[in-house]
């Protein structure tokens, strides 16, 4: 069965703080080669074809996915349409653009961190990552539904996979 976070936990304090909602902190290059303790370190201890996952693509997890992808994590994005995912993508495309018009990134590191991002279609892809964040808008029973639909998705085919 996958792990479910709840709570604000060390491990989850640490991934917020450290990969979302800071853009300029140091890079991480080999996210997978992290030896400092707290820090991605489940990174080390699966095979999942992507480093995180995230579900909702509005102004929040675009920027979400965009600032993991800036520090070297592969992610899978995604959204219930494909004009909603479409329109996240636009959304990180004009976050990276502003961030090398301000000098915050070079454009060179704008690519590598687009080419880090995919979109992906059915939530059966997203699972296919050790951490996946949810980033859909504020109803408990959309959200329940949703983490129902990823247990689903997970099954024994990725049971370690974290939702948060």
């Amino acid at each position: 069965m996958a792990q479910m976070l709840y709570g604000l936990g060390y491990g989850y304090k640490i991934l917020t703080t450290t990969f979302v909602f800071q853009p300029l902190l140091p890079r991480i290059e080999q996210p997978r080669n992290i030896s400092r303790p707290g820090q991605l370190l489940l990174l080390t201890m699966t095979s999942a074809k992507y480093d995180f996952g995230v579900v909702g693509l509005g102004r929040m997890g675009a920027s979400i996915a965009g600032s993991l992808a800036l520090r070297g994590c592969r992610v899978a994005m995604y959204d219930k349409s494909h004009f909603d995912r479409e329109k996240g993508w636009n959304i990180l495309s004009a976050d990276m653009k502003t961030h090398v018009e301000q000098g915050m990134i070079t454009p060179a590191e704008k690519d590598a961190a687009l080419g880090r991002g995919k979109l992906v279609e059915t939530l059966e892809e997203v699972v296919d990552s050790v951490v996946v964040v949810e980033a859909i808008f504020e109803d408990l029973a959309v959200k329940k539904e949703l983490f129902k639909k990823l247990e689903e998705a997970a099954g024994q085919r990725h049971p370690a996979t974290i939702f948060r």
